[in-house]
């Protein structure tokens, strides 16, 4: 999770009549990336195909070209009766594609046909609006990036939930779906609800997993999430009675190593790169954020913060050589975020937080927050109609999924999303973070059965379960 078309809503709905004479799907070769994703995760032997969906650019200019996104449909054997699954991967700017390997071992393959879409602006999608810009030392390297792409012909306007949302829709009528279950994760849950606002018709269930709801401000709620994240962190090692055995006084050891690598970084040498770098208060606060974005990662954060406190940087080296996922399209990022939240967010109110979170925490965060407000000046997109931000209402059957550890879309969101959503249910997950689907197989289980019977209620026990905590000195 990470970076507005000033359009009326019956117009929005109106250009959806001419969806069937503007998209086209065509069936193509895999791209070699992909074929290699599955390949190095020994995946060859389940059946998958790709294609390329045709969509305007701008669904609001006649005379718009036309932009392909990138498809691959993942075939259960033996085939089933039962309506496909789209994933909506998250961001914005998440590749869908990129998690082929994931959904290629899924134990929702088993019932369902799986459709991966590659948002428009994303890694395999074509025009890709990411942004190399930025691993640079560009002179202002986002302007740099936004200049680059409009001298190409992109629009960036035209990247918005709405335009996704319809994309979405354009998939299901080309291929002639009669009905489809969603999965959202992270943003795609937002784009999930749009489809469900602007395009129901033949949206059979959804899953919303890791909820970041239309009404919701991800920059607003950042510091409390953050801080709610690693309290519940902290709380849980000290209840359990092994963990806080081999980690006494976590949260206060954690403390004590921010406050030092503030006044004196470490200093790190990457052998396998011949480099070197000071480790600050800074980095941890971000590799904190972003391991707890990872459910697998929580049972090992007691014993990464001791290490770290007692010198060992280790972790940190390894993890830099894991580092393999393809890239989030910051363009797709910057284009909806700098439509759709920031130009309405109060930059003032979004540092001071609601008062609770630790200023060791809050404090490089908010550097970051700035920099990403910053980016919108150099962006300049127009900001996005006020109904886009509204909460969305539905019938349609909603499981909604959140992490106990999740450091940016609480399960608070969850709950609010689900007041307007009339048929949905709620399970947060004890032991999981931003995103449980093809993380836990309790997650897929109950994803399982809500979709084969979605106005029953899941059996949700096995979502109790504690993280299995990794220990210094079993």
């Amino acid at each position: 999770m990470n970076r507005l078309l000033l359009i009326s809503l019956i117009f929005c709905l109106g250009i959806t009549t001419g969806r069937a004479q503007s998209a086209v799907y065509d069936t193509v070769p895999c791209p070699a990336a992909l074929v290699s994703i599955a390949t190095e995760n020994h995946l060859e032997g389940v059946a998958y195909t790709c294609g390329v969906l045709k969509v305007p650019e701008n669904r609001h200019t006649p005379s718009s070209r036309q932009i392909e996104l990138a498809v691959s449909r993942l075939q259960p054997t033996p085939p089933t009766d039962q309506p496909p699954i789209i994933y909506l991967a998250g961001g914005p700017g998440g590749s869908a594609l990129g998690d082929i390997a994931l959904w290629l071992d899924s134990a929702l393959l088993a019932q369902h046909e799986i459709i991966l879409l590659e948002q428009r602006g994303t890694a395999f999608s074509w025009p890709s609006l990411m942004c190399p810009e930025l691993s640079n030392t560009a002179f202002r390297p986002v302007a740099a990036c936004a200049q680059r792409l409009r001298d190409e012909g992109v629009d960036l306007a035209a990247y918005n939930t709405s335009e996704n949302a319809a994309d979405v829709a354009d998939l299901i009528h080309v291929l002639g779906l009669a009905s489809v279950n969603l999965i959202g994760q992270s943003y795609g849950t937002r784009l999930a609800l749009a489809v469900l606002r602007d395009h129901p018709e033949r949206v059979h269930a959804v899953i919303l997993d890791a909820v970041y709801p239309t009404h919701a401000s991800v920059y607003e709620g950042r510091l409390a999430a953050a801080q709610r994240a690693l309290d519940a962190l902290f709380a849980d090692c000290a209840a359990d009675a092994a963990c806080n055995a081999s980690y006494p006084d976590l949260e206060a050891t954690f403390y004590r190593l921010l406050s030092r690598l503030d006044s004196s970084p470490q200093l790190i040498t990457l052998s396998n790169y011949g480099a070197q770098f000071y480790y600050n208060d800074d980095y941890l606060i971000q590799d904190m954020m972003n391991w707890l974005y990872i459910t697998d990662e929580v049972p090992l954060l007691p014993g990464r913060i001791m290490a770290f406190f007692d010198g060992d940087f280790s972790y940190y080296n390894d993890l830099i050589l894991e580092q393999t996922a393809t890239p989030i399209s910051m363009g797709l990022y910057f284009s909806v975020q700098c439509q759709e939240e920031i130009p309405v967010d109060d930059i003032e109110s979004v540092l001071r937080g609601d008062g609770r979170s630790r200023f060791e925490v809050s404090d490089p965060l908010r550097r970051i927050l700035r920099e990403q407000f910053a980016s919108c000046l150099d962006w300049d997109v127009p900001t996005a109609a006020a109904y886009t931000r509204a909460p969305v209402t539905s019938d349609r059957p909603v499981l909604l999924m959140s992490g106990r550890y999740d450091p940016i879309t609480s399960p608070e969101w969850a709950q609010q999303a689900a007041g307007t959503l009339t048929n949905s249910q709620h399970v947060i997950f004890q032991n999981g973070a931003h995103g449980v689907i093809n993380q836990l197989d309790c997650a897929d289980r109950i994803a399982a059965a809500f979709f084969l019977a979605p106005f029953q209620a899941v059996e949700a026990g096995c979502a109790s379960q504690a993280p299995e905590w990794v220990l210094a000195n079993p």
